[in-house]
């Protein structure tokens, strides 16, 4: 699967605290695979969704780091918000600083490297 050049940006967190992907949500319940795209290389992981609630995804990376993630439904149907299909967080290290609305990340094509 590949992202279009638009990517939603879901917000901006503080390192190694639960990421919840609000207004992101599950659009059917059951188990999500997540493809992350951090640091040059894609990382799989299968989450569980609730239909109509959020994901909530441990975060275990770099305390500065920015991710672009998508998924696909447990019907094999792309996740999508809004028509995004691409979504993208941020790590922040303190409360107090400012975080990007959204970053050009038209570069990173987002192809799903999972079997």
């Amino acid at each position: 699967m590949i992202c279009a050049c638009d990517i939603y940006f879901v917000g901006c967190f503080k390192h190694c605290k639960q990421i919840t992907t609000t207004p992101v949500v599950a659009q059917m319940t059951g188990t999500h695979a997540f493809v992350f795209h951090y640091n040059g290389a894609a990382y799989c992981r299968n989450i569980i969704g609730i239909e109509g609630a959020p994901f909530l995804i441990p975060n275990q990376y770099n305390e500065t780091a920015t991710i672009i993630f998508q998924a696909t439904n447990p019907d094999g149907s792309p996740l999508t918000y809004n028509e995004y299909t691409c979504f993208q967080f941020k790590n922040q290290l303190g409360f107090d600083v400012d975080c990007e609305t959204e970053t050009d990340l038209c570069q990173n094509t987002c192809e799903d490297q999972c079997p």
